[in-house]
């Protein structure tokens, strides 16, 4: 008698868990659908498609974290910059030393007027991985606080590490136009030489 019960109960756990293996893999399925689908919508710059596929696997504020980076773009990308604040910062609790993300967030706060906070982040996103376009940003928001003169050194920072990077060349002139235009312009002259085609 004890066999037949052990047996069955057995019987049932491998059926319960392969049920839920079962719905699991449906939604791992569909949530990795859901984060390319909102990427092909990204780069068709269609927000309302991006938000479109993250309601077909989510409900409310939920956001799974495989598709919170998508989720994060697709809340900046439709406005909603408060949201894209709160995604970004939960992607980052998870992953700190990612510099991207700390950009995106930077990116957000920036364009709620929260230039002190978007400075924070581009420093984290510098720290993290000092690229060209990183160090760009986090120039232009030193300009914007009105620390010039390290946001001249990013940039000159940014002319060493990529000299053919047409953004950092174009930021430095619009900095230095006022002050200094025939370095501004040999600056410009540099964006046009390098920009892209």
């Amino acid at each position: 008698m004890g066999g037949t019960l052990q047996r069955d109960c057995r019987f049932w756990l491998a059926r319960k868990l392969r049920i839920l293996r079962e719905r699991w893999l449906a939604l791992l399925n569909k949530s990795d659908f859901a984060r390319k689908l909102m990427m092909f919508y990204a780069e068709l710059g269609d927000a309302q498609g991006q938000q479109r596929a993250l309601e077909a696997v989510v409900s409310g504020e939920d956001v799974p974290e495989p598709l919170l980076w998508a989720a994060a773009n697709a809340a900046g990308d439709s406005g909603d910059h408060q949201r894209a604040v709160d995604r970004w910062t939960r992607y980052l609790e998870k992953h700190p030393d990612d510099a991207g993300a700390w950009t995106n967030r930077g990116g957000a706060y920036r364009d709620m007027g929260r230039h002190e906070a978007a400075l924070a982040d581009f420093e984290q996103a510098v720290k993290a991985h000092p690229t060209v376009i990183i160090r760009t940003n986090y120039a232009m928001g030193l300009h914007q606080l009105g620390r010039k003169q390290e946001a001249l050194e990013q940039l000159r920072l940014a002319n060493q590490q990529e000299p053919a990077h047409a953004a950092a060349y174009s930021t430095l002139a619009n900095i230095l136009e006022a002050d200094e235009p025939e370095e501004a312009l040999r600056h410009r002259e540099q964006a046009v030489r390098y920009a892209p085609q």
